[in-house]
């Protein structure tokens, strides 16, 4: 799959490889929270990664319902697995 407009990366490469090595990281970060701002394809990724889903699924998703220009994603990290939590979408 690629990215969005002309020339994107594609999601399924480096998008991708990119969001599960962030992921793989908070397994062993020191802090309890982690704080991630990132862009359209990279939060498809990112949510693939974390919620263990196809990332085709979410391509299709988000082409039904569009993914926000700005939301905050809560995730619970528990047992090694993360657990989505809620979503906050701005009031604009």
């Amino acid at each position: 799959m690629d990215a969005p407009g002309t020339g994107g990366e594609p999601l399924a490469d480096g998008v991708l490889q990119r969001a599960t090595a962030f992921v793989d990281g908070l397994h062993t970060a020191s802090a309890a929270d982690a704080v991630a701002f990132t862009h359209h394809t990279a939060i498809l990724a990112l949510r693939a990664v974390l919620e263990g889903r196809p990332v085709t699924e979410l391509v299709d998703e988000a082409s039904v319902r569009k993914t926000p220009n700005a939301a905050v994603l809560v995730y619970k990290q528990a047992d090694g697995l993360f657990h989505a939590r809620g979503t906050v979408q701005p009031d604009c």
